[in-house]
């Protein structure tokens, strides 16, 4: 492989077709080993194995699956080191317990648009969506944090 700067487009590397950006490069090529990788195990062919687990390993695989910034239910995601890697709005630091609790104290969902005019209807209801399908990490969630405020009480 060769390389050598350009002045106007950085590192550069020989290819099939000519001089191409490395960066350009680079990213074409993990979308190839990306689109490899998606053939090697289909979901199809994944499933029987991820039914095949006990209960624990099934929470580990997803808790292993929505490490890292993450969007599992669409409008909410998870980033290490913010919000103590809580479920949020995506783009903001409302987690999703948050939503949960406030709604359980008797916050309408009018209140909450208003307590919170950055988010909107559809973001409650992707956080109602996310909390329905992972009650138990809201809960959990949601039970430390009364621990804590017992705490400093």
């Amino acid at each position: 492989m060769k390389l050598f700067v350009c002045l106007f487009s950085g590192i550069c590397v020989e290819g099939r077709r000519g001089w191409v950006n490395l960066k350009d490069y680079i990213q074409a090529k993990l979308v190839i080993d990306l689109t490899f990788v998606s053939r090697v195990m289909t979901l199809k062919e994944l499933e029987p194995q991820l039914l095949a687990l006990s209960d624990i390993e099934k929470a580990q695989a997803v808790q292993l699956l929505s490490q890292g910034k993450s969007s599992i239910i669409q409008g909410i995601e998870k980033t290490p080191g913010v919000c103590g890697g809580s479920a949020c709005v995506v783009g903001t630091r409302i987690t999703v317990w948050g939503l949960v609790e406030s709604k359980r104290v008797g916050y309408s969902e009018a209140d909450l648009l208003i307590s919170y005019p950055t988010i909107s209807a559809t973001n409650l209801a992707n956080a109602w969506a996310y909390a329905a399908a992972f009650t138990n990490e809201i809960e959990a969630e949601i039970e430390s944090n009364n621990a804590v405020m017992i705490q400093e009480i």
